[in-house]
């Protein structure tokens, strides 16, 4: 699986499910969209910055499985 990333360095494509770690939500790692407002997460149909959540790390999200035939 992918690295962590720091906000800091890069951040994701936009309109992109990613994997954050946010220190400030009761469940620390989150799947969350980077959406069309640059520098805004959506979140259980919630926006906030990064900062108001204390995300501080993100990494893509691994492919999904392969259906069962």
């Amino acid at each position: 699986m992918a690295e962590w990333i720091k906000v800091s360095e890069r951040l994701p494509e936009v309109n992109t499910e990613v994997l954050a770690y946010c220190t400030e939500l009761k469940h620390k790692v989150q799947v969350l969209t980077f959406d069309e407002h640059k520098l805004w997460w959506s979140y259980c149909g919630e926006n906030g910055r990064a900062k108001y959540w204390g995300i501080t790390h993100w990494k893509p999200l691994p492919p999904p499985p392969e259906a069962e035939e």
